[in-house]
């Protein structure tokens, strides 16, 4: 298959080259975006103000780098991809107001970015999950970190690239795409052995798989006090059957600023989840509210749920999450808002207020 080194920026001429199939490396400035810098970046864009890079003619890295700072400088250390899917319903918009010519991911995307990739001119590469090492060593340097008030991983990294990949041209700029493609067959092929003689099977059979499904809690208490209601939080979680080993920790920030000491303090709750599914990850943070972060509790949700479809693996772990969590944080705290989403815009906003 052939092989070509894309240098940043990168042109529509450039993408329009490529084909499925193609091994591609990339040579310059890459930007990494995950979900919520993907709906920043909408939400700037559409309020017409000016974002911190030019995305034009970007790659665009679905990946929440581990980085460490040293002599005030970033590095790098393990940058493996994300799984693309989450961000399907934000990419094509994401794509027309950014002009980005490819995205990096894993996991492949579906229809809708593809005909946007198409109209547009971009591809989607896929690079090897799990490879996050072989990835941080084509990463020369860290030029700019932009949006840290997400976090690490979903912060806008802007990163200097050298022989970037190899990656895989899985979703080119002429409607094509491998993974749809490729489901197509399957299903064609799984129907033809049902309906042949071949197949003995009496009933049909469900077939189930783990798709991971990312959520995200957040709540405002009326009247929050810092430790009261974090042990409220802990002792809340404790009745929950499916989470286990869970710990609390308080921290404590010291920052001067302006010859002012100020101190910053949270609770930092952690914990594992008793599923089967294999791949899961439960925390929890507790702090007081400010104008810009107006929630006192945030609880993230990663794991993998059987279903047979991503859309029904996200409405059974929402369904968890309302029954196990938001009913009884709200039973335990006086609630003023709930909010219950996901990266995939499927969300819920609930609210209760309860007489002081």
């Amino acid at each position: 298959m052939p092989e070509d080194v894309l240098q940043t920026p990168v042109t529509e001429e450039d993408v329009r080259k490529l084909k499925l199939g193609d091994t591609v490396y990339v040579s310059g400035t890459m930007l990494t975006a995950r979900d919520s810098a993907h709906r920043r970046v909408l939400e700037l864009a559409r309020a017409g103000k000016e974002l911190p890079v030019d995305f034009q003619g970007a790659v665009v890295f679905h990946c929440g780098p581990i980085a460490v700072e040293r002599e005030g400088r970033w590095e790098i250390v393990a940058a493996g991809p994300t799984t693309s899917t989450r961000m399907e319903s934000l990419e094509a918009d994401f794509l027309e107001a950014t002009g980005a010519r490819v995205i990096v991911g894993k996991g492949g995307m579906r229809e809708r970015t593809t005909a946007a990739m198409q109209k547009l001119g971009a591809v989607y590469c896929a690079f090897t999950g799990g490879a996050a090492v072989l990835a941080a060593n084509a990463m020369k340097s860290v030029k700019a970190a932009e949006w840290l008030d997400l976090g690490m991983p979903e912060a806008l990294w802007v990163l200097e690239v050298e022989r970037f990949g190899p990656l895989i041209v899985t979703i080119d700029a002429h409607g094509n795409n491998m993974f749809t493609d490729l489901m197509k067959k399957l299903e064609t092929k799984r129907r033809e052995l049902y309906d042949s003689d071949r197949c003995y099977l009496a009933e049909p059979v469900v077939r189930m798989s783990a798709f991971r499904s990312d959520f995200f809690l957040k709540a405002r208490v009326i009247s929050f006090d810092l430790d009261r209601d974090s042990k409220k939080v802990f002792d809340t979680l404790k009745t929950v059957p499916q989470l286990d080993n869970l710990a609390t920790t308080k921290v404590t920030k010291r920052e001067e600023k302006m010859g002012r000491m100020e101190i910053d303090e949270w609770y930092e709750i952690s914990g594992s989840l008793k599923i089967p599914e294999g791949f899961k990850a439960f925390w929890v943070v507790c702090k007081r509210d400010t104008p810009k972060e107006p929630f006192n509790i945030f609880v993230r949700i990663d794991r993998n749920t059987s279903a047979q479809s991503y859309d029904e693996a996200q409405e059974k772990t929402k369904r968890w999450i309302d029954e196990q969590l938001a009913g009884p944080l709200k039973r335990a705290l006086k609630v003023e808002e709930l909010q219950v989403s996901s990266p995939s815009e499927l969300s819920s906003v609930v609210r209760e207020v309860k007489e002081q």
